[in-house]
């Protein structure tokens, strides 16, 4: 969801897609908290995380169009300071909802929410599709956004690739690696990434721009935001099972142990946006992953007990 919606701003206005992403993400919530079963409750959690893909994605696009060159990476860092904060407050927070109102308040809560945001975005961010802007009009190659008609079928190739990659790989873990359900999901993945791989080479006007790849920096980036993203998000699934089951911690407890990382989060992460804008992002990201790699060796040696 996160590329596709990334793709589609190169195409469409920023604003109407950001609006339709937010009312998808309300009408998932809503459907949650009316759920009478949990196949319903899949459903809604479907249809929410199809509205939530546009978050990570769109946001990082609205400070390109919005802001100038010098402003960016202290927007950005204001934006990663609030998800600082909702790591933070909320599994106090979701804790103290789901008791007092159940569940399903913590749905309701999600579905104003994302209503609420829709008057912003739509009096904030900026109309009409980028092909037509000077954001995009300089790039002539082949390929690159903007330029001749959205790729729906690389689109979904890609999407088939990682939605069955990431089923085969859970089917794996709960049947076997030896079960169909888990080898033809990772076959079928590597099907559909052969075919995105031939859709890429071959169309006129690919979902992927082979002309990205040719950017080292850009590659350079992707990596790192891989490994450090695969880091980051482990500590948060690994972290309070490991406080559980090591330590003996109660299930309240092992989320408060989070709350440092994401008040950590909130505090310096403005602090490195503004200086990504002063002296360039090098420093900053070695400094970040020269942390990240202290911080996971130290969990993985001595945190176990």
């Amino acid at each position: 969801g996160i590329p596709m919606y990334g793709r589609i701003s190169d195409f469409f206005s920023l604003r109407r897609v950001f609006s339709v992403a937010l009312l998808l993400f309300a009408a998932g919530s809503l459907v949650c908290a009316l759920a009478p079963s949990l196949p319903v409750l899949v459903v809604g959690r479907v249809v929410q995380g199809t509205g939530a893909a546009a978050i990570p994605a769109l946001s990082v696009v609205a400070v390109t169009r919005v802001m100038p060159p010098g402003e960016r990476g202290s927007a950005v860092g204001l934006m990663a300071s609030g998800g600082g904060v909702g790591i933070a407050a909320g599994p106090v927070l979701g804790g103290a909802v789901g008791q007092i109102w159940g569940w399903s308040g913590l749905f309701w809560i999600t579905t104003v929410l994302a209503l609420a945001l829709v008057p912003g975005v739509l009096y904030a961010l900026p109309d009409g599709a980028p092909r037509d802007g000077s954001e995009v009009s300089h790039h002539t190659e082949r390929g690159f956004a903007g330029e001749g008609r959205f790729d729906l079928p690389g689109g979904a190739l890609l999407g088939l690739g990682v939605g069955l990659f990431l089923f085969g790989i859970t089917q794996g873990q709960v049947a076997g690696f030896a079960s169909f359900s888990s080898w033809g999901s990772l076959s079928g993945a590597a099907l559909a990434a052969s075919l995105l791989v031939w859709r890429t080479v071959s169309a006129v006007h690919p979902f992927v721009p082979p002309t990205l790849f040719e950017n080292r920096g850009y590659v350079a980036a992707v990596v790192v935001a891989f490994l450090s993203m695969f880091a980051n998000v482990s500590a948060l699934v690994l972290v309070p099972l490991l406080v559980v089951a090591a330590h003996g911690l109660s299930t309240g407890a092992a989320g408060l142990v989070l709350t440092p990382g994401g008040v950590a989060v909130a505090i310096l992460s403005p602090v490195a946006g503004r200086l990504s804008d002063r002296m360039g992002a090098r420093l900053p990201v070695l400094a970040g992953l020269a942390v990240m790699g202290l911080s996971t060796l130290f969990l993985s040696t001595f945190a176990a007990g």
